[in-house]
């Protein structure tokens, strides 16, 4: 099976666990892997763009898009190929510092608003669900959708709309009946300010909780 991988960057903003994750798939003999870094200094979402066309002409079965500031777990790739679903994500935390806001990169409902009221804030251990919309954070593709914008001849994360990119494509899936699954058991680190993972988040929630008990005494 081969496997692309697509990478936005700016050029010099690679975290070392991507690198490291990527040089260790040299040791994975059961898929066939290529990787895409598309350098995009300026804007990310016309990156995203950039890579997807790219992709409609390259031979592959599925390609795992990431973030640059993201690590995933060696064998992420293979899970979410074995949903048997044309697109799959894993989940990873997120920090909306407009509005203070963490959580992850899950929603089960539609597109309207700023999307706050949709946002999934606790994790779950397992499982196989279907949702509406996601991030490009852990996002597995088929080429069969690839297939399908580039016979529609429409754009992948660019329209007229003022949302960001992601929820620009997630738009287009469900437009287009392109169903998205989240596969629950796959670990992941966002590495921001601090790294965001199930680990750290219960850390501080369990500080958090023994903050408020404190404070009662």
């Amino acid at each position: 099976m081969k496997i692309a991988i697509g990478i936005v960057s700016r050029g010099n903003d690679i975290n070392y666990k991507l690198a490291q994750f990527l040089f260790n798939l040299k040791d994975d003999k059961e898929y066939e892997y290529k990787v895409l870094l598309y350098k995009s200094p300026y804007s990310a979402q016309k990156g995203q763009e950039a890579l997807f066309k790219l992709m409609e002409d390259i031979d592959f079965d599925y390609a795992f898009i990431t973030d640059t500031d993201v690590s995933c777990e060696d064998g992420v790739i293979k899970k979410l190929v074995e949903v048997g679903k044309d697109v799959v994500v894993g989940p990873v935390w997120h920090f909306d510092e407009l509005h203070s806001d963490l959580h992850l990169n899950v929603h089960y409902e539609g597109f309207e608003g700023n999307g706050l009221e949709s946002r999934v804030r606790y994790p779950k251990s397992s499982g196989i669900e279907k949702i509406i919309s996601s991030s490009f954070a852990c996002l597995l593709i088929s080429k069969k959708v690839f297939d399908i914008f580039k016979k529609a001849n429409i754009k992948y994360t660019e329209d007229e709309s003022p949302h960001q990119s992601d929820n620009i494509l997630f738009r287009k899936f469900y437009d287009l009946g392109i169903d998205v699954y989240v596969r629950w058991d796959i670990n992941t680190i966002h590495y921001r300010n601090i790294e965001l993972s199930n680990d750290t988040v219960n850390k501080i929630m369990i500080e958090g909780i023994k903050d408020k008990y404190n404070a009662k005494l």
